[in-house]
């Protein structure tokens, strides 16, 4: 049975037509990425790009396979969104429920926060932001952190509070 990470690849190859995006999309080597897709194709028996020159175009069994693989991943996407919600509701009568794009980049801004108001409880999740657009306005989650332009929507209200540059 087909990874869901394998079947990611998958789908973002044939949207994008372009490894070596999808490669640093998802920070993973170009070989890695064409190890996933070449073991994808053998569990399912058929190839599913053609390979002309350096670059791998989609085929017929790629197309009608990339129908499913939508269909699924935007299932479980639902499905996962809809756990989320309900746990962040759970979670926001008991605190604070927040989401963050980066835990790398959020993370000590978040732990000092929680430190100065040890009587808070509060739930942190590193969030898709692409997942988070598509569930708008139904998100689960008191607060979202995220860079300024991650993530526009008429559905929220934003606020910068911190203008830094990252490095």
């Amino acid at each position: 049975m087909p990874t869901f990470k394998q079947l990611q690849y998958f789908r973002e190859i044939a949207v994008s037509q372009n490894m070596s995006q999808v490669a640093e999309r998802n920070y993973v080597s170009q070989t890695a990425l064409s190890n996933s897709i070449s073991r994808l194709e053998d569990e399912i028996g058929v190839k599913l790009f053609d390979r002309v020159g350096k670059k791998l175009v989609i085929n017929t069994y790629g197309q009608a396979f990339l129908q499913y693989v939508e269909s699924s991943m935007d299932i479980l996407h639902n499905g996962i969104s809809l756990l989320e919600s309900m746990k962040s509701r759970e979670s926001s009568e008991k605190g604070l429920s927040v989401g963050v794009s980066s835990s790398v980049l959020w993370g000590q801004m978040l732990s000092d926060f929680i430190s100065q108001h040890p009587g808070l409880m509060l739930t942190q999740s590193e969030i898709d932001i692409d997942q988070v657009s598509r569930t708008l306005p139904n998100i689960g989650y008191s607060i979202i952190i995220t860079g300024e332009d991650d993530l526009v929507s008429d559905q929220m209200d934003h606020q910068v509070f911190v203008t830094d540059r990252l490095y």
